[in-house]
């Protein structure tokens, strides 16, 4: 914030606030995404914990 007026310094912080996606904006992004094929995650923590 340095050599800003405090005005300033919120108009900045608005205008970045409001160029950000809304949440229904963001969910819709994210359901038009095709779906990953990740293992199980037993699968995975077998191949990490040691074997007891």
């Amino acid at each position: 914030m340095e050599g800003r007026s405090l005005s300033d310094y919120l108009l900045i912080e608005l205008e970045q606030l409001a160029a950000r996606p809304s949440r229904a904006e963001l969910l819709a992004r994210i359901a038009d995404r095709p779906p990953k094929n990740l293992p199980a995650a037993e699968d995975v923590l077998v191949g990490v914990r040691p074997a007891s």
